[in-house]
């Protein structure tokens, strides 16, 4: 059913948690035939990483090239599906001529569905976690390059943004599992650069400096009501060297800190920045 409605996040679940990819209808047919003649492309990508026998036939013995060729003239996602399983057939007979019989699957490893060379990922495609999320974008060289997004199991989008050696590295957006949200520069997997991040509301609570994921460099932070809480220099994540905090009376601290406490002397003004 899900292949044949094209939820492939369903698909996926079905198929990581034990359905068998050539589970039959009662016409004799698979989840490839029905992804295929639909033109579901991911669903069909999927059961062929799971490693669906593509060259079936059901009750009228057609294949699943055959039965959906009957909508390839109508449908560009379809005539897409039949490429993709006839690659798949070919690198099936392409590995049983040069492995044992017993690691006879496609070169299409059982978590990664997508475009390929004969030694790596490469190009566009899904990459499916361990942990039920999965991640689609580019690869190069097995790993994820340029732009991707990784979704939660739950279909949720966890980051969508730039990539390198399957790192987030570069700009990206980040939306955190309990609300809220992160959108700035990354380095190996860490906010590193300029960033900005909201709560669960969508409104501003920090702009400025990260490295190593820990607010650094000059920023400024702001309370849930959104008035000013600090504006100055932080290092390690905490507030260090020239600053501005402003207290919820509205009392501002202006001079040095260090660890997020005042450090050495400093002017104290009132609401109205009266000395």
């Amino acid at each position: 059913m899900a292949a044949s409605l094209g939820d492939d996040h369903i698909c996926y679940l079905l198929l990581a948690r034990g359905a068998h990819p050539n589970a039959l209808d009662t016409f004799g047919r698979t989840g490839i035939f029905l992804a295929a003649r639909h033109g579901h492309i991911n669903c069909v990508k999927m059961l062929l990483a799971f490693g669906c026998d593509a060259t079936m036939v059901d009750k009228n013995g057609k294949t699943a090239i055959e039965f959906a060729e009957e909508e390839a003239k109508e449908d560009e996602k379809v005539r897409v599906c039949i490429e993709w399983i006839k690659v798949s057939i070919k690198l099936v007979e392409y590995t049983k001529s040069r492995r044992p019989a017993d690691q006879t699957r496609p070169l299409v490893h059982s978590c990664y569905v997508g475009e390929h060379n004969i030694h790596h990922y490469q190009g566009e495609g899904i990459m499916y976690l361990a942990d039920g999320g999965y991640l689609e974008g580019e690869f190069v060289d097995s790993l994820a390059s340029n732009h991707g997004i990784l979704y939660r199991e739950n279909g949720d989008v966890q980051y969508d943004g730039t990539w390198s050696l399957s790192m987030r590295s570069g700009r990206g957006r980040e939306n955190h599992l309990g609300g809220g949200m992160f959108l700035g520069s990354w380095l190996n997997n860490k906010y590193d650069g300029f960033g900005k991040s909201f709560t669960e509301r969508g409104d501003l609570i920090y702009e400025g400096g990260f490295r190593m994921g820990q607010r650094h460099g000059e920023g400024t932070l702001l309370r849930r009501d959104g008035t000013l809480e600090y504006e100055g220099s932080f290092s390690k994540g905490k507030m260090t060297g020239k600053g501005r905090r402003v207290r919820a009376d509205g009392v501002s601290i202006i001079g040095y800190f260090l660890d997020g406490n005042g450090h050495g002397q400093a002017k104290v003004c009132n609401a109205k920045g009266q000395l």
